[in-house]
C-alpha cells in the first residue's frame, strides 16, 4: 500500500477467480467500501476496537481470559453482502494479527496441533478464509510449504502475502449454494477455522469446501461453538454446521474422525473443531 492508501500490485500478487487482479479496479472498489463502511460510525469504531493496537497489544502483551474487546461479527452489524463483508475485514485488516495477540485467539495454534495430527508436511494444502495468514505461518514453522489461501478480503491477502507462506493466493468471496472458482478434487487437506460466523460461511457453503479435496482427503473446520446449533445470539444465522456435517456422514460421503472441543478458543469463548475424511471419488 502507498502513502496514499492505495493498494500496489505486484505481478505475482493475488489473483481473483483465476484472473489477475487490476489495481485500479481494486482501489476503486476499495475507496468505495471504506466510504460506505465509514458512514456508520458505531460500526467502524467498533471493528477498530477503539484503536487498541496503541495499548498492550503493541507492546505483545496476551489477555487471553481478559480480553476487553469482544469479537463481534460481521453479521451483528447487518454487515451481509459480499461487498459489506470484504469491507469489514478490508478495514481490520490492520489490526487483526495484534487484536489475536492481544484477546488470546488460539484458533489458529489449535488447527496447526490438529493438522500436525492428522495431515502429512507433504500435503497440498488449502486454507479458507486465509486472512493475515497466521495458520500459514504457523504451519510453516511446523514444517508444511505446500499451502494456498483463499479470502474474500484483499486487504488481508496482501498483508498474508507480505509474509511469504504461501505458494498461491485467491482473492475471491465464497457464496453460500454456489461453486467457487477453486478446482476440484485438488487439495490434500482443507483447513477452516473462524469462518462459520454470522455474514461469513455457514452450512450452505460446505459441499463447495468439501469438492475442493481428493478422496481420501481432510477436512477440518473449526469455529465457536455458539454458531454450531444453539445460537444463544440475537443474529439472523442459520446455525447448522454440526447437522450439516451429520447428513453428510449420514450419506457416507464423509467420515468422521474426530470432534474436539477447546476451551479458551478466544475472548473466553469455546471452540469445536470437527476433523472429517473425505469419501468421494
Amino acid at each position: 500500500m502507498d502513502t496514499n492508501g492505495e493498494i500496489t500490485l505486484a505481478a505475482s500478487d493475488v489473483t481473483a477467480s483465476g484472473t489477475r487482479v487490476d489495481e485500479k479496479t481494486v482501489n476503486e472498489a476499495l475507496r468505495e467500501k471504506t466510504t460506505t463502511t465509514a458512514e456508520n460510525e458505531d460500526t467502524k469504531n467498533r471493528m477498530d476496537a477503539n484503536n487498541f493496537s496503541s495499548g498492550a497489544a503493541a507492546k505483545g502483551t496476551s489477555y487471553s481470559t481478559n480480553c476487553p474487546f469482544k469479537f463481534t461479527p460481521a453479521g451483528s452489524f447487518g454487515v451481509n453482502t459480499p461487498e459489506e463483508v470484504a469491507a469489514y475485514y478490508d478495514n481490520w485488516a490492520g489490526t487483526y494479527d495484534e487484536w489475536t495477540k492481544y484477546c488470546g485467539y488460539n484458533g489458529p495454534q489449535y488447527l496447526t496441533d490438529l493438522v500436525k495430527r492428522y495431515c502429512r508436511t507433504t500435503d497440498l494444502i488449502l486454507i479458507v478464509g486465509v486472512g493475515t495468514g497466521l495458520e500459514a505461518q504457523l504451519l510453516f514453522d511446523s514444517g508444511y510449504r505446500q499451502m494456498h489461501g483463499v479470502d474474500g478480503s484483499i486487504e488481508m491477502l496482501n498483508r498474508a502475502k507480505t509474509k511469504g507462506h504461501l505458494l498461491e493466493l485467491i482473492h475471491e468471496f465464497l457464496q453460500p449454494n454456489a461453486r467457487s472458482s477453486i478446482e476440484s478434487h485438488r487439495y490434500d487437506t482443507m483447513l477452516c477455522v473462524g469462518c462459520f460466523v454470522p455474514g461469513g460461511l455457514d452450512e450452505r457453503h460446505v459441499d463447495d469446501l468439501l469438492r475442493t479435496l481428493k478422496p481420501g482427503g481432510i477436512s477440518i473446520i473449526g469455529t465457536r461453538e455458539t454458531f454450531i446449533n444453539d445460537p444463544g445470539e440475537a443474529f439472523n444465522y442459520p446455525y447448522s454446521l454440526e447437522s450439516k456435517l451429520k447428513q453428510l456422514e449420514q450419506a457416507g460421503a464423509i467420515t468422521l474422525l474426530d470432534r474436539v472441543r477447546k476451551e479458551h478458543y478466544g475472548d473466553n469463548s469455546v471452540g469445536v473443531f470437527f476433523i472429517h475424511r473425505v469419501n468421494h471419488s
